[in-house]
């Protein structure tokens, strides 16, 4: 099929001829005019608008094509397409082994544009992945946190159940004993009853055990059981719980 026609050619026009003629149009000097300026970005642009109105015309896919290759950013795949047409449009060209050399490239621009968005997309996995195992275990530590807490206020609880016993024990006794008309004597407390401590200046958890157990590590405990950090200040006159 012929792709260009002249005013009375019954014939197929040669390659060189075809491409003589389109390089003494106007609007094709004019862009190339600007790529021989500097204006690359410019002369992309000139050669786009001219095969937009002249989708046959070869030189200035080819032009377009090799822009689109090199000054950035750079499009390989449309750069393929306009090279390919090119060799459709001119199949005889003496510039037939330099278009396929420069599809090559294309091609190989694609590979390497595909292989690097690949590699993007797995970084990006991982970084995902990275994040969400750091955000569950800061919600395990949390968890575990809450759980101590929960185990130490539990603890007290039980502590204060059992010194409520006690209390109910001794307050029975005493009823029973008044209603019997006999004299109210006092009931030892059971060994494992809490006691309190009124704390006096100057004492710390660890000269509070020293002196009640006669062990100071036994600080870790009486601070347990008044949910005091070891080490923190003690108010004066403060009643804690001697467990």
């Amino acid at each position: 099929m012929c792709l260009f026609f002249v005013v009375g050619c019954k014939e197929k026009s040669s390659t060189a001829s075809i491409e003589s003629m389109i390089a003494s149009d106007e609007a094709f000097l004019a862009a190339v005019e600007q790529q021989k300026s500097g204006d690359l970005v410019g002369a992309r642009s000139a050669f786009k608008k001219i095969i937009v109105a002249q989708p046959t015309n070869s030189l200035a896919r080819l032009h377009y094509a090799i822009l689109l290759q090199d000054v950035p950013p750079s499009d390989p795949y449309a750069a393929l397409a306009n090279y390919e047409a090119y060799l459709e449009l001119s199949p005889n060209s003496e510039k037939k082994d330099l278009v396929e050399e420069r599809i090559q490239k294309a091609r190989k621009q694609i590979s390497n544009r595909f292989d690097e968005t690949q590699i993007e997309d797995r970084e990006r996995k991982i970084n995902n992945y990275i994040l969400h195992i750091r955000e569950l275990n800061n919600k395990i530590s949390e968890l575990e946190n809450e759980i101590e807490l929960s185990k130490k206020l539990m603890a007290r609880v039980e502590e204060a159940r059992d010194a409520e016993i006690v209390r109910n024990k001794r307050l029975n006794s005493i009823i029973d004993t008044l209603s019997s008309g006999g004299a109210v004597t006092a009931i030892p407390l059971p060994s494992n009853a809490n006691r309190t401590y009124k704390v006096k200046r100057g004492d710390t958890l660890w000269s509070i055990a020293r002196d009640v157990y006669g062990d100071p590590n036994r600080s870790l405990d009486i601070g347990a059981a008044n949910g005091i950090e070891n080490g923190e200040p003690l108010i004066e006159g403060r009643e804690i719980i001697i467990p």
